[in-house]
């Protein structure tokens, strides 16, 4: 018995819908992806958030510092200083990122030469660790009103409310090299900690903007002082963080 062969046009149908198949799972299957890994960043918030309160358990009640002191030209940063507590080089990082600023630099010096190359994707709120002199780690007046780097847990008043890290390019020159020259993570302006020494109007929450990035499905992973992340879709970040005022209390 002859078998019969698919005609022309019942291929072509055939492949017509499998291409409609995958234009409409296509797109479900990166949602999902990308859910996946925002999940995943926010595993990484809070282990970095456990991290931080057993470095302050250990350092009198005081948070852990943007970056550590007297180690130029590259200095330690939040993360290194975290690494006793979290126990992993991998935290730091969000999945989602495509390239992380890597920070610290091995061997260059006897500042920087224990200090590991990490993954960091994270800004950290440091309006406020200008109080402590990076030369001489003793502590100083600052300007401006308390972040969360660097000060007292007492001093935050509404813990529910003030910024610990949140979703950020971190490293401006977008090189995969360590450290481009560019980038170098030791003054303003930088994206590893939310810091102006100029904020519009006088108000450090105004400056958010400037280290938003949308990178789950244009929103920011954010996690704050009490311990709890959110998701927050970029439009509504920098009006939500002016009106509740994460970064600092402003009178």
């Amino acid at each position: 018995m002859r078998q019969r062969a698919f005609t022309l046009t019942e291929l072509l149908v055939v492949i017509a819908v499998v291409a409609i198949l995958v234009s409409v799972l296509l797109p479900v299957f990166v949602r999902l992806r990308e859910k996946s890994r925002q999940n995943a960043c926010m595993g990484h918030l809070k282990e970095l958030s456990q991290a931080i309160a057993a470095y302050a358990h250990d350092y009198d009640d005081v948070n852990v510092l943007s970056y550590q002191c007297r180690t130029s030209p590259i200095p330690w940063l939040y993360a290194h200083l975290l690494l006793p507590h979290s126990r992993s080089t991998l935290v730091s990082a969000c999945p989602s990122q495509v390239v992380p600023l890597r920070a610290g630099l091995p061997g260059t010096d006897s500042a920087s030469r224990d200090a590991p190359i990490l993954e960091v994707s994270y800004t950290i709120n440091a309006n406020n660790d200008d109080a402590v002199d990076p030369s001489t780690c003793q502590l100083t007046l600052s300007s401006r009103r308390p972040g969360f780097a660097g000060v007292s847990r007492l001093r935050i008043i509404r813990p529910e409310a003030r910024l610990v890290l949140m979703d950020s390019e971190t490293n401006p020159s977008r090189s995969d090299q360590p450290n481009p020259s560019d980038s170098l993570p030791v003054a303003p302006p930088n994206r590893w900690r939310i810091y102006d020494p100029n904020p519009p109007l006088g108000n450090p929450n105004a400056s958010i903007g400037v280290w938003l990035t949308g990178r789950h499905s244009d929103g920011t992973n954010a996690l704050f002082a009490d311990g709890h992340g959110k998701w927050f879709a970029v439009r509504q970040v920098a009006n939500q963080c002016i009106r509740e005022q994460w970064v600092a209390d402003v009178p």
